[in-house]
């Protein structure tokens, strides 16, 4: 089959379109993908460039590139087939680590992580949401209470035009909060007023208004932060003992063991200096609530978003498309690497028709 590749860690000019082995159903639980559609996020480039090799086990080249797909069943287990699953099934998924290679003509999962497509939207919509809407999805349910308990709240959201910021404002208007306020650059501010609606009550043009000062201190019940970088400005909005959940901080070294136990003592000690410094020292001065969340795929919590998605209240944010050959992957790639998609929204590469 063909498949968009890495010959080793580097930069997307390295990877490579060719010719490797096609995945087989050989578990019980295995489901097989025709890949129509895939769409790639900051983490699997960070893998591929070897930012993280420190955390990992020895990888073996070639190694097959992105988590993000949607397509058709082709094949699958008998314990697949008990639970309902059949040849020809529209799905999408966010593939395991040791299952990756959207960017493949077949990609293999399991029943744990795979969910129905949403039937009104395309396989190139649907290859867009796995990881930021289960991301956003799983962090909102962080709040005191679950996701049901933000009904009347006011929340922010950074970086609402991004992947999982997009994705974020619709699910918090979804889930009754009545004022949604996120921070944008400000040339997307029409293309997203256009997509959204009503659903976001509030834009911040962060290049030129400072959110730290625009917005009233102690008057937020949530921030979700899809943006990372410095976020302890923003610490002093949220009502004391309310809740900052970030899916983009760097994470304190108890973080990072706990999702790479690999990573040497050295960086974890690094990253925990690093967080009591900048994030949680400021935190508990400002007596708020502050949690990092990394995505624990599943196929419930993406069910979960495929019914709001078909309801009509989640659109999926789409800025670019590329074609599957190496020219459109690498391209894709590098905008992944750099600042995503002037558009908005996520970055999907067209594996078939």
């Amino acid at each position: 089959m063909r498949s968009f590749y890495l010959p080793g860690f580097g930069k997307p000019s390295t990877y490579k379109l060719g010719a490797l082995p096609k995945p087989t159903v050989s578990q019980p639980d295995h489901i097989l993908i025709k890949v129509y559609a895939a769409s790639l996020n900051p983490i699997d480039m960070r893998y591929a460039e070897g930012t993280m090799k420190l955390m990992m086990p020895t990888q073996e080249f070639p190694s097959k590139l992105g988590y993000d797909t949607s397509g058709v069943i082709e094949d699958l287990g008998e314990a697949a087939k008990t639970d309902g699953w059949k040849v020809g099934d529209e799905v999408f998924v966010r593939l395991p680590h040791e299952h990756r290679g959207s960017l493949s003509e077949y990609a293999l999962t399991t029943t744990y992580y795979i969910a129905r497509k949403p039937a009104n939207i395309s396989h190139v919509e649907a290859a867009s949401l796995p990881l930021v809407s289960m991301t956003a999805y799983q962090a909102m349910g962080r709040f005191e209470g679950g996701r049901e308990a933000l009904q009347g709240k006011t929340v922010l959201v950074t970086a609402g035009m991004g992947g999982a910021g997009s994705i974020g404002v619709q699910l918090m208007k979804a889930f009754g909060a009545k004022e949604v306020i996120t921070t944008i650059s400000g040339s997307k501010i029409p293309r997203a007023k256009e997509l959204f609606g009503n659903v976001v009550d509030r834009y911040i043009d962060y290049k030129t208004e400072d959110p730290a000062k625009a917005i009233e201190p102690r008057s937020l019940d949530f921030i979700l932060d899809t943006a990372g970088g410095t976020i302890y400005p923003l610490f002093h909005l949220l009502k004391e003992q309310h809740r900052f959940v970030s899916i983009a901080a760097i994470p304190s070294g108890s973080d990072m063991k706990n999702m790479m136990p690999d990573t040497p003592w050295y960086v974890s000690f690094a990253l925990n200096m690093n967080s009591r410094w900048k994030i949680t020292g400021p935190a508990s001065k400002e007596n708020i609530i502050y949690e990092y969340h990394r995505l624990s795929p599943n196929g419930a919590d993406l069910s979960a978003v495929a019914k709001l998605v078909e309801a009509g209240q989640v659109k999926a944010v789409v800025g670019d498309v590329f074609d599957f050959d190496e020219a459109g992957c690498i391209k894709a790639a590098e905008l992944v690497q750099g600042n995503g998609s002037p558009k908005g929204g996520k970055v999907v590469i067209k594996i078939a028709e």
